[in-house]
């Protein structure tokens, strides 16, 4: 028996049990003597203790087993000393990843800043992957590297939570990059026409038919524009060397990128979500599928775990070494979350004394930077001394001598990170929405949460420290760092957008807008989003099932995300611009029956679909023609342009694209013309008519038989940060654009029931569940969630009871 079937095996088990057998239906003992692990037959560790420090003493002992070398790497990779046990190619990720974020005595005052009980859990956590250490049986990779792990503090705890979710996923802003686009477009095009295609390009003006997570009327407080927090373009921070400026971030933001690649980290953030209210549900109940979009590595980047005891009884997935159960359950209410893109990172220009450049100007006097000074270990080589400095407005990322000045970045949940972490941990104890959005508000970061509850409920907060701007200043470009720009404070957590059963009776979300009025500039928010497929799937059905929320995750998956915006308008460009052209008219059809997914149905490692290989060799032309780089210039020509690998998001290019094709029709039209004077419609004919040929040269007449290889998605071996976290053979499977771990939870009036796939396993090393959810993962198929005591008990494959320190 295969490990697929093996693993669909005990799938099936696991669901027939939960159909039978609600969330509630055994007692929780009232005492156990010591923390007791159990584990299922997925190695999931459920975790009874007393009190809450116990519960995370016993998860830190339990990662400890599972994953402790590739928690040694991502500790590595926040404190930025990953070259002190791989050598001079991470001196640059070192040095980078300690400019952009904080040192350990500023991680200890964000500790200090927390409640008592809140410090408690990191301790404990530390003191459990300490005590699992102490026992001397550590993974492979520590001996064939040479070191040993020393011992964990609450800070690398903490730090493992900052360097991800703030500094690396969040600490994210285009400014730089639109001012070297605007400077370069006046260069080669002047300034009337470089200004209609920046604001083409970054539109200042929100799009009238956004994809929105909530309805119109759904929530009625003020627009970003009516609190300040987006302003009017009439004052911005240009003047020269702003291009090799964002040169320089871009190339640093480049290697982090590839360096955590290398580590097995990831660095893209996504993530979707889609929760159905009582009336929109087949089954009456509400239902929630969360899919959040952390990449895919070996091992995961999320960890399975149940807490139960101490007033606590969770179960879900996290990122390794967080506090939170991010996505899961607690019996009564079940939460996701997804990315929320709010901008709260600005880029300001410091002017720099001529006669020392460590000084700047604010406020009318010249100011001293803040610097520091670290050494960064390097195996097999000298140690590497770096300087970093600080400005009133954040970590100085660049430094232009020749013009006197610098680049800082300014990021508004700064200080404020922990507080985000556990807004979230508060989020996993709360009983109703009122609870859920009190914890909500006190996330700093922007981030949507999702709720729903057995009582029938559904709801979403959209919460973060959003910052509140000059009137007159433009939000897709650098601010003036001499004071006048400064932000005037942050938006009060009442004016934050939230709905508790919204009038849809449901929410989907794919990192879209979360409401008309609220259109951050810089996120390129608009009417062509990944999200609309997610949207139109759910209003397809009075009501869904179980199933339904499931077969979404595979139809999303496999789904091109921009098909449905093109083919309707180019099928109907055939039919005015060649009614009786026969290879055209072949084309048409196939295209019109083409049901827009990337399917390998008879496993010959080829999409079915010939309608797939003529729509992304038109796109690509028609994206490759439209913005040539006589049109829009070398650099923006490249970035604009399409390929069939471009599977993840909508790209610029093409959401670009469709509003020129849409002519006035857009419902935001563009500025400058593209098309060179030309109808839209025959130039996507006479685009499609070359690209059939093209097509007909390499593989022949008939159009049928034209197919292309299949796209695949790999378990990278490094981690976020691309930092080596393991050792194994990378697995490659098809690709599906979906969560690293995918979760359904039925918010049954008994109790919540939820299953979920988190691949490729829970392990880093043996054979048993170090790939045993891959099979699950790549049929779209789920394990169950076990939950009670009974159901734990029937599935536990052992057993472990340690003594509880805190007694």
């Amino acid at each position: 028996m295969t490990s697929l079937f093996r693993s669909s095996c005990r799938m099936l088990i696991g669901a027939t049990m939960l159909a039978g057998v609600s969330a509630h239906a055994a007692p929780k003992p009232a005492a156990q003597a010591g923390i007791i692990i159990q584990r299922d037959h997925y190695g999931v560790p459920h975790i009874h203790a007393q009190s809450r420090p116990a519960l995370y003493y016993g998860l830190g002992y339990a990662i400890g087993q599972d994953r402790l070398f590739q928690m040694e790497m991502m500790r590595r990779s926040v404190w930025g000393e990953v070259a002190e046990i791989l050598g001079p190619s991470f001196v640059d990720f070192d040095r980078e990843t300690r400019q952009r974020g904080y040192t350990r005595a500023e991680v200890t005052a964000r500790l200090a800043a927390l409640k008592p009980a809140e410090r408690a859990l990191f301790r404990a956590y530390a003191d459990g992957l300490n005590a699992w250490i102490a026992k001397g049986s550590l993974p492979s990779q520590f001996a064939a590297l040479g070191f040993a792990p020393k011992p964990w503090t609450a800070e690398d705890l903490a730090q493992i939570f900052i360097g991800n979710v703030a500094v690396r996923f969040t600490d994210k802003t285009q400014e730089l990059d639109n001012a070297a686009m605007l400077d370069q477009l006046t260069s080669q095009f002047g300034a009337a026409r470089a200004r209609a295609m920046f604001d083409d390009l970054v539109p200042l003006e929100e799009d009238p038919e956004a994809v929105t997570s909530l309805a119109a009327g759904d929530w009625t407080g003020k627009s970003l524009r009516a609190l300040s927090v987006v302003g009017q373009p009439h004052v911005a921070a240009g003047g020269p060397g702003v291009a090799a400026a964002a040169e320089g971030v871009g190339k640093a933001d480049t290697m982090l990128g590839a360096r955590m690649a290398s580590l097995a980290l990831n660095d893209h953030g996504g993530s979707n979500v889609w929760v159905v209210g009582k009336d929109k549900s087949a089954t009456g109940y509400p239902m929630l599928m969360g899919g959040p979009q952390m990449g895919f590595t070996m091992p995961g980047f999320l960890y399975e775990a149940g807490l139960h005891g101490g007033g606590m009884d969770v179960v879900g997935t996290t990122p390794i070494g967080f506090i939170p159960i991010f996505f899961g359950h607690n019996g009564n209410t079940a939460w996701s979350s997804t990315v929320g893109r709010g901008d709260a990172v600005d880029s300001f220009v410091e002017q720099l004394d001529p006669a020392d450049p460590t000084r700047y100007f604010h406020k009318g006097q010249w100011k001293r930077m803040q610097a520091r000074t670290e050494t960064i270990r390097v195996k097999g080589a000298p140690p590497v001394t770096a300087t970093f400095y600080r400005t009133v407005h954040g970590p100085v990322l660049q430094v232009d001598a020749q013009n006197h000045r610098a680049y800082a970045r300014a990021r508004a949940w700064e200080g404020h990170e922990l507080d985000t972490e556990m807004a979230w941990f508060d989020s996993t104890l709360a009983q109703d929405f009122d609870q859920f959005h009190k914890a909500a508000l006190r996330s700093a970061i922007s981030i949507n949460w999702w709720y729903a509850d057995r009582k029938g409920n559904i709801g979403m907060v959209y919460p973060g420290h959003f910052p509140i701007r000059g009137a007159d200043q433009d939000p897709r470009l650098p601010s003036d760092g001499t004071g006048a720009s400064d932000w005037r404070g942050f938006l009060p957590s009442s004016q934050q957008p939230y709905r508790l059963n919204p009038s849809r009776g449901f929410f989907t979300n794919w990192n879209q807008q979360p409401i008309k009025g609220w259109y951050f500039p810089d996120t390129g928010w608009s009417s062509v989003e990944r999200a609309r497929l997610l949207q139109n799937f759910v209003e397809s059905h009075d009501r869904l099932s179980a199933a339904d929320m499931e077969k979404l995750v595979e139809v999303a998956s496999t789904m091109s995300q921009t098909a449905d915006f093109f083919i309707p308008g180019l099928i109907a460009a055939i039919g005015q611009q060649a009614p009786g052209d026969p290879q055209l008219q072949q084309a048409r059809d196939l295209l019109a029956g083409w049901d827009r997914r990337r399917i390998d149905a008879d496993g010959d490692g080829r999409y079915d679909s010939p309608a797939l290989v003529i729509y992304d060799a038109w796109l690509a032309a028609m994206t490759a023609r439209l913005f040539a780089p006589e049109v829009v210039g070398p650099s923006l020509s490249k970035s604009l342009g399409y390929k069939r690998s471009d599977t993840y998001d909508i790209g610029r290019g093409p959401k670009l694209l469709a509003r020129i094709l849409a002519g006035k029709t857009a419902s935001l039209p563009v500025k400058a013309d593209y098309l060179g004077g030309r109808d839209a419609t025959s130039v996507q004919v006479e685009t499609l008519r070359l690209v059939l040929a093209k097509l007909a040269a390499a593989r022949g007449a008939d159009m049928a038989r034209w197919s292309d290889p299949i796209l695949t998605t790999q378990f990278a071996t490094a981690n976020a940060h691309n930092v080596p976290q393991g050792s194994r053979e990378p697995v490659i499977v098809p690709l599906a654009e979906r969560g690293t771990q995918n979760h359904l939870i039925e918010l049954r009036p008994t109790g919540a029931v939820g299953r979920n796939v988190v691949a490729p396993g829970q392990a880093e090393e043996g054979a048993q569940h170090v790939l045993d959810q891959v099979g699950l993962f790549r049929e779209f198929q789920y394990k169950p969630m076990l939950f009670s005591d009974r159901e734990i008990a029937q599935n536990a494959e052992n057993k472990e009871i340690l003594n509880d320190p805190y007694r």
